[in-house]
């Protein structure tokens, strides 16, 4: 059986519709499923590698030890101690 002429019209309306919600929610969604995937990511990575605490706090231990020697080196140990324990709590939560 043929189509006819409305029920093609019909049918490619139909299938555009269908195309641009599908696109709608795409862009509504894509920013929560990354951000999920990253989380789901780093948390397993923290999970099998969960010596990186031990990492931050040897960073603090000599972010705090450069203090009065070398302040520059001391906030770059500290800031690396501060990220490798934020990310490690993001991943776990």
């Amino acid at each position: 059986m043929s189509m006819s002429y409305d029920e093609a019209l019909q049918e490619a309306a139909f299938d555009e519709f269908i195309s641009s919600m599908a696109e709608e929610l795409y862009e509504e969604h894509r920013d929560q499923a990354i951000e999920e995937f990253i989380t789901e990511r780093l948390q397993s990575y923290y999970e099998r590698n969960p010596s990186i605490a031990i990492n931050a706090v040897t960073f603090l231990k000599n972010s705090k030890s450069l203090e009065d020697e070398d302040s520059t080196s001391s906030l770059l140990y500290s800031s690396i101690a501060t990220e490798v324990i934020l990310k490690f709590r993001a991943g776990t939560q």
